[in-house]
């Protein structure tokens, strides 16, 4: 009966804050969009996307090694972009992570003869998947609101392999994220500023596993500056306190 309490004061808190992200985006919303729409300084050498809907690929690859161990990590993702109404985009990120080991140790026989034992580890995941809108408006400034989640699939096996028990699949870890991004332009400077405010929500319970469950909240703001060399290629910089 005790454990039955918990849970459902767990779920209470749960859509409490839910809704409290939600209020918090709606004042937002109705304190930008009530200015007077002044449109951003055009940028003459790269304009926004008009496609209704855009594909990126892309990934990192880490590699550690030493004279007894070697790892390697391949991440790939896919990011979709629709433009479902003019100032309102629905996006997509589907991560996913490969991981393989391999190392060598030397053990002793009974007679003290060394001999090597290799032992191999890998995870293939597909992490997780992110879901979320941006509703952009333009005033002086580029103006960009947005909210997501993060839900982190990959805790379910269906949808990882791994070598044994002993390689950790993906933490039962659901992130919600609501921001504002305030972008000026001076060609051939682009100066951005990203507030966010994230939610970390661990629940062992969508995996059978003991635990507690447990919740997390950051406030995030960072500063970013482009400098567009031509329509293709640009370097930025990036700070976050």
């Amino acid at each position: 009966m005790y454990k039955i309490d918990i849970k459902k004061k767990n779920i209470k808190k749960l859509y409490l804050n839910i809704k409290t992200i939600l209020l918090i985006f709606l004042l937002l919303s109705l304190i930008f969009t009530s200015f007077n729409k002044i449109y951003a300084q055009e940028f003459n050498r790269v304009k926004r996307e008009s496609i209704p809907y855009s594909i990126t690929f892309s990934f990192s690859f880490y590699y550690y090694g030493s004279s007894s161990f070697t790892s390697y990590s391949f991440n790939p993702y896919i990011y979709l972009n629709f433009s479902i109404l003019k100032n309102l985009d629905l996006f997509f990120q589907i991560p996913m992570d490969f991981y393989y080991s391999k190392s060598y140790e030397t053990r002793y026989d009974e007679e003290f003869n060394p001999y090597i034992v290799k032992s191999e580890d890998y995870l293939l995941s597909l992490s997780s998947i992110l879901l979320g809108f941006q509703y952009t408006f333009y005033t002086n400034f580029i103006n960009d609101l947005f909210f997501y989640i993060n839900y982190p699939i990959g805790i379910y096996p269906i949808f990882y392999k791994r070598s044994s028990s002993r390689i950790e699949t993906v933490s039962p870890i659901v992130t919600i994220s609501l921001g504002y991004r305030l972008t000026f332009i001076y060609d051939p400077l682009l100066f951005s500023m990203t507030s966010k405010i994230t939610a970390n929500y661990n629940i062992p319970k969508v995996i059978e596993e003991k635990g507690n469950w447990t919740q997390k909240y950051s406030l995030s703001c960072k500063f970013n500056l482009t400098v567009v060399l031509n329509t293709i290629f640009s370097t930025s910089i990036s700070i976050t306190p």
